[in-house]
């Protein structure tokens, strides 16, 4: 399994930390996006994300606004933001599959 991370500047500009983990040979069957469940981080997902890049899938898992790697510090954990805070949540998961969907050679 390869594994990297990147940044991806919602359209708030907010930055959100995103893992990536592929198969060890470039095309894959398919893309699966993590969503990680509250008061934890897209890290833990690690061991799925093996098991899922040895079955041929490239994954992508994005720290939530207010958790993990995407959050600016210790205050900031759990936070969504002031005012629409999990739409921007479900907006957030939508431009990291759109992200995904371009980087990936599986929809070329």
């Amino acid at each position: 399994m390869k594994s990297d991370h990147f940044t991806h500047t919602a359209d708030d500009g907010v930055e959100l930390f995103v893992y990536r983990w592929k198969p060890d040979y470039e095309i894959g069957k398919g893309v699966v996006q993590i969503a990680h469940g509250l008061a934890e981080h897209a890290g833990r997902y690690e061991r799925l994300a093996e098991a899922l890049t040895d079955q041929g899938y490239q994954v992508y898992a994005g720290d939530h606004r207010g958790h993990g790697r995407t959050a600016r510090d210790q205050r900031d954990l759990g936070y969504f933001g002031d005012r629409d805070g999990w739409n921007r949540v479900v907006q957030d998961l939508m431009e990291i599959a759109t992200a995904a969907k371009s980087a990936s050679q599986v929809f070329q």
